[in-house]
């Protein structure tokens, strides 16, 4: 077994380790980086048994799990020291497991699961080290949960920091979610909803 974790890089391929991980990695809760990607299609469901990691030190990469429909286990999880890379996630829905995430220290990539319908997990990330990138992403059609850190940043670094979609020249995400204002504005929008008119 081993005994902590604090700086080891961690690769999780199967649920099974997912499961055990608490007593694989006793104590464990500020591994030197994660990678979670599975070797047989369909095996990692659930990321429930990482309940006790409030930070990885480097990279965070959940890459490539073809049946995973959520983030939820990560609620431990506060901040990222390197890249949060979330890549080819094909049954992805929401971020909801990272509601707590307040930092990351490299770059946020978010791409490539055609079923992530929001980013409202990301409402309380207030800090991304390098670049904010959402591609690919054909079931997004709004992205207010990262509006709140977008109005953190001036008209010059957002230009320079953020790339949605077609305004970064990129795959274009659902219809809505493609610019730095659509997040804006739908994040005003969800605040205060037009009122209903007609019958």
């Amino acid at each position: 077994l081993a005994m902590g974790c604090s700086g080891e890089a961690i690769t999780l391929s199967t649920q099974q380790q997912i499961n055990g991980f608490s007593a694989s990695y006793p104590g464990c809760a500020t591994p030197g980086s994660l990678r979670i990607q599975e070797t047989t299609p369909g095996d990692i469901t659930s990321l429930d048994g990482l309940a006790d990691i409030t930070e990885v030190l480097g990279d965070l990469q959940v890459f490539g799990n073809t049946q995973l429909e959520n983030l939820s286990g990560l609620e431990g999880l506060t901040s990222v020291g390197g890249n949060l890379d979330l890549f080819e996630n094909a049954r992805l829905r929401n971020l909801d497991g990272l509601s707590n995430l307040t930092s990351v220290g490299g770059f946020l990539d978010v791409s490539f699961s055609d079923y992530l319908v929001d980013i409202d997990g990301l409402r309380q990330v207030g800090a991304v080290g390098t670049r904010l990138r959402l591609f690919h992403l054909y079931g997004l059609h709004d992205c207010k949960g990262i509006a709140p850190y977008l109005q953190t940043l001036g008209t010059a670094q957002r230009q320079t920091k953020v790339l949605l979609g077609t305004e970064g020249s990129l795959p274009r995400n659902g219809t809505g979610a493609n610019s730095i204002q659509a997040c804006l504005n739908s994040a005003a929008v969800a605040a205060t909803p037009p009122a209903l008119r007609g019958a």
